[in-house]
C-alpha cells in the first residue's frame, strides 16, 4: 500500500478471475473469512480526528453468499471500537458510509467479520475519510425539560473543540413564536465541557418558544 496505508491478509488486483473489475485501476479486496480472520485495510494515523468515512464495496463475481464488516477506529491500532457493521450482499460497486466523529488521533480500518458462502471475497474501493469536526455541539436541552409556566428556563448545551477548532464562543437564542426576531442570551461554562445561559428565558411566556445555540471558532474543520 502507499501514503501509510495498510493491508492485512489482502490483495490489490487488477480485472483478474473470478474477481471483478476495479471502478479505476485496481482496487483492494479483502480475504474470505474461512481463509483469514484478520483481513481488513487501515489508514494511517489521522491527527485531526475523522467525521465520516465513505467507501465502495461488492462481492467477486464469482461469489454467491454475504459477506459481513465493520468501519472501527483505535487510538492505539490496539483497542478497537465499531463505528458501524454491514451485512450486505453487493454484486456491483455500491457506495457505503458509517460516521466516526472523533475529535483526536485516530486510525480508521475496515475489516471483514464474516461471510457466508465458499471463496467468498469483499472488493473495496475508493475509501474517502472526511476532516474531523472543528467542534462538536452536543446534549442541547432545556432545564426543566417540560417546563410549566413561570418557571424558569435554561438552555443547556455540551461543547467540545478538537484538534483543528479553537477559541470557541458559544451563545444561545429564543424567540417567542415561529416569526419575528430571535434575542441573544450569554452563555457561561460550568464546568467541564457544560455549559447553560447566564439567565433564564422569562418565565412569562405563554406558547410556543423556539431556541437554538451557535458556536463561532477558529479552525478549519465543519461543526
Amino acid at each position: 500500500m502507499h501514503d501509510g496505508w495498510v493491508f492485512s491478509d489482502g490483495q490489490v488486483k487488477h480485472n483478474r478471475g473470478g474477481f471483478g473489475p476495479p471502478i479505476g485501476l485496481h482496487c483492494g479486496w479483502l480475504y474470505d473469512f474461512d481463509d483469514s480472520t484478520e483481513t481488513w485495510i487501515m489508514s494511517p494515523l489521522l491527527p485531526f480526528g475523522a467525521d465520516e468515512v465513505s467507501f465502495w464495496v461488492r462481492r467477486n463475481v464469482s461469489g454467491t453468499g454475504e459477506n459481513s464488516w465493520e468501519v472501527q477506529h483505535s487510538g492505539d491500532t490496539t483497542n478497537w471500537t465499531t463505528a458501524e457493521s454491514f451485512n450486505i450482499t453487493v454484486d456491483g460497486w455500491q457506495q457505503m458510509a458509517a460516521g466516526v466523529d472523533v475529535l483526536s488521533p485516530v486510525y480508521i480500518r475496515i475489516i471483514k467479520t464474516d461471510d457466508i458462502g465458499a471463496n467468498q471475497y469483499l472488493g473495496i474501493d475508493n475509501i474517502e475519510i472526511n476532516s474531523s469536526l472543528g467542534v462538536l455541539l452536543q446534549n442541547l436541552e432545556i432545564a426543566p425539560i417540560t417546563p410549566s409556566f413561570g418557571d424558569d428556563v435554561y438552555i443547556n448545551a455540551q461543547l467540545i473543540e478538537g484538534p483543528d477548532g479553537s477559541n470557541a464562543m458559544i451563545r444561545a437564542f429564543y424567540r417567542i413564536g415561529d416569526s419575528g426576531t430571535f434575542t441573544e442570551l450569554t452563555m457561561k461554562n460550568v464546568g467541564g465541557i457544560d455549559f447553560r445561559t447566564l439567565r433564564p428565558l422569562p418565565g412569562a411566556i405563554p406558547g410556543l418558544v423556539q431556541n437554538y445555540v451557535e458556536v463561532e471558532y477558529q479552525g478549519t474543520g465543519p461543526s
